[in-house]
């Protein structure tokens, strides 16, 4: 569906959290909508055979890239090239304040984190692991589910509890993460023995808590 034949249906007031401002007067998908990220991608594809056509290697779900070199003066050159190319080229406004050049280390992508991976004579090499915001909304649901005053039969918590543990662990199944888990399942399973601890009754209906 070429943009410029977009209904007028689908334009609103538009706001991105990725960086991209938008004027008062500007149009757009509402964010949140599950049209953003089509729109996005059919707006960005010739960003893809940019990146391509330079040999670059990079990452990008919807408005949300990363592009990744070896040295910061390589960095410093492709950024300021494809900031010209948006601006002139895809004639998209970009906040140069929310992109930047930065070490793996400092920044998370689609929830992910990185961190050095530690071997003997490894330099350079880093892991995936589950960023801070991904290892806060697991607590979230489980708390959302759990806490006391979730007006949840037991069994409906045991659903929902399975259901976010195996959509959560499959979204970030390429993280490093074992460690941490161990970590967790203590805050875990406090927080499942206060929803069962209610009922007075374990999640096999068979004795006390």
């Amino acid at each position: 569906m070429p943009l410029d034949y977009a209904p007028d249906t689908l334009l609103a007031p538009r706001t991105h959290p990725s960086g991209w401002e938008a004027g008062e007067a500007a149009q757009g998908v509402p964010q949140g909508s599950p049209l953003s990220p089509l729109l996005s991608n059919i707006m960005l594809h010739e960003l893809d055979r940019e990146l391509e056509r330079q040999g670059l290697r990079y990452v990008r779900y919807a408005d949300d890239f990363s592009i990744y070199l070896k040295r910061k003066s390589q960095a410093r050159k492709v950024g300021n090239s494809i900031y010209l190319f948006l601006r002139e080229r895809l004639k998209l406004p970009i906040n140069r304040a929310k992109s930047g050049i930065r070490k793996p280390v400092q920044f998370e992508l689609l929830g992910y984190g990185f961190v050095p991976t530690y071997e003997k004579g490894v330099k350079g090499q880093y892991q995936l692991v589950v960023g801070r915001q991904g290892w806060q909304t697991l607590k979230r649901k489980v708390k959302a589910i759990t806490r006391k005053t979730a007006p949840l039969p037991l069994s409906e918590r045991i659903a929902r509890l399975r259901t976010v543990q195996r959509g959560w662990l499959n979204y970030f199944r390429l993280a490093s993460m074992w460690g941490k888990l161990r970590d967790v399942d203590g805050w875990y399973a406090i927080a499942c023995g206060t929803a069962f601890g209610r009922t007075g009754r374990n999640p096999n209906g068979n004795g006390r808590t």
